[in-house]
């Protein structure tokens, strides 16, 4: 800007003295010029400290404000700092049953429905705490005691460290691989048989963690205590509870060969005393195939 200003009064005087004498009005002009120099310099300056001072604000606006984002994960919103975190997903899963022909008084029904349709609301508070909820609309959601998926998941897990987390409310109990898979990530719009035989989703606190470079992970809670292939918000039946544990390992999760990292090896299990009828098993169509006896007659 100093350049450009003596550039121009150099000019100025150039002009007006190129080719006369030098007289007193000459001087008072080039005075006034000069002076109309400066205050166009003022007028610059403060315009270029404004332009500064905008630029300075968007640009810190744009670091304090959320960013939202949209795509296949659902709707996200994160925090200038990324502490909080808000999202917003779900997924809805169609089935058809189709039985073979049976006699006109049969209980059995073809159908279409909607097997799963679950809105999760997750997020992040406070860098170090997670938490969410997961509801379930299907055509299978029920209210009762033995398997209640209106409630699919509600919880908070404080990553305190890695190493040590504690978890607690309404969430998958740390056994039965497969059942542990979300229903999203399935093969089969339906889990194998045996996976039955494993407790769903219960009522409970738990510690876990990674260990080892996240090659060994393990597990401990205490629960409620559900039937197998159970859910549950409450107990109603006793006062007793369940303790579940799980210990798993990827021992080659560092390895040079891509696949060999996924390969894992672990053991589960429960121990508790629950009261109260033990639940039938059923197929994917929800067709009794066991029943365990209940009756105290003699045989």
């Amino acid at each position: 800007m100093k350049l450009i200003r003596m550039s121009v009064l150099l000019a100025v005087l150039v002009a007006s003295g190129a080719g006369r004498p030098v007289r007193a009005e000459d001087d008072t002009e080039i005075i006034q010029l000069k002076e109309q120099i400066e205050q166009l310099d003022q007028k610059v300056k403060v315009l270029e400290r404004k332009r500064e001072l905008e630029q300075e604000n968007a640009f810190e606006k744009s670091r304090g404000g959320p960013r939202v984002s949209l795509g296949a994960n659902g709707l996200s919103v994160t925090s200038a700092d990324s502490n909080f975190v808000f999202k917003i997903r779900g997924y809805v899963q169609f089935d058809s049953r189709f039985y073979p022909a049976q006699e006109p008084d049969g209980a059995l029904t073809d159908t279409f429905l909607i097997r799963r349709a679950r809105p999760i609301l997750e997020g992040t508070v406070y860098r170090k705490f997670d938490w969410r909820v997961m509801l379930d609309f299907g055509a299978q959601s029920s209210l009762s005691s033995a398997n209640n998926a209106l409630l699919q998941e509600a919880y908070l897990n404080a990553r305190l460290w890695d190493e040590f987390q504690i978890q607690a409310g309404k969430f998958k109990e740390p056994v039965g691989l497969e059942r542990l898979q979300s229903g999203a990530n399935l093969l089969f719009l339906e889990r194998a048989y045996p996976t039955q035989l494993v407790p769903n989703r219960d009522v409970g606190a738990q510690v876990q963690g990674n260990l080892l470079g996240s090659r060994l992970s393990y597990a401990v809670g205490l629960f409620n205590g559900v039937a197998d292939g159970g859910s549950g918000d409450f107990d109603t039946t006793d006062d007793e509870k369940d303790l579940a544990g799980r210990l798993f390992s990827h021992p080659l999760r560092n390895t040079e060969i891509g696949w060999l990292k996924g390969v894992g090896l672990g053991v589960a299990g429960t121990f508790g005393d629950q009261s109260g009828p033990m639940r039938p098993f059923v197929s994917a169509g929800l067709q009794r195939f066991f029943t365990y006896r209940t009756s105290t007659a003699a045989p």
